[in-house]
């Protein structure tokens, strides 16, 4: 179901970034900010970060439903050198939510990390962000807080961190 991402996808049916935004960070950032999003703008960043060598965005993909969620990250952006891995983004539409698709999301990447020598990791999400209670369900532990600009609007940023990645890869049966 997971697959890594790559340039020949941008553009296509599904675009992972405008309307993640737009249904995430609804009454989380202004309004105004998430309708001026163009999405000329939202795909350059995203053909930026698609050729990051030393990034990863995994897709999710549903047969007859296409792209339904992806996740994407790489080394940890600020040079800590306790968590040194980075999931930089999550995020699976809404009508996919609460079936395992993030949690698997999550597992591809914190796998992806390990191969790439990286064995903690962090993500930063909004204090607002009504979802930032996944990342505890994950075993995430609250390891920051800071203080960011989205527009010209004052947000409060939080960190959750795994000293482990080992513990979000996906149990396998037998």
């Amino acid at each position: 179901m997971s697959r890594l991402f790559n340039l020949r996808a941008v553009g296509g049916p599904w675009w992972p970034q405008k309307k993640p935004w737009r249904t995430a960070y609804r009454g989380v950032i202004a309004d105004e900010f998430l309708d001026a999003m163009s999405e000329d703008d939202r795909t350059n960043r995203w053909l930026e970060i698609l050729q990051r060598p030393e990034h990863a965005t995994f897709v999710a993909e549903i047969e007859g439903h296409g792209i339904v969620g992806f996740a994407n990250g790489g080394p940890e952006r600020e040079g800590r050198q306790d968590y040194r891995g980075e999931l930089c983004g999550l995020y699976v539409l809404s009508e996919w939510q609460g079936q395992g698709i993030g949690r698997q999301l999550v597992a591809t990447f914190a796998s992806w990390l390990l191969d790439s020598g990286f064995d903690t990791m962090l993500v930063w999400t909004l204090a607002d962000n009504p979802f930032r209670r996944f990342y505890e369900r994950l075993g995430g532990k609250l390891i920051a807080e800071k203080d960011i600009e989205i527009g010209e609007q004052k947000l409060d940023e939080v960190a959750y961190g795994w000293d482990d990645v080992t513990t979000l890869l996906e149990r396998k049966t037998p």
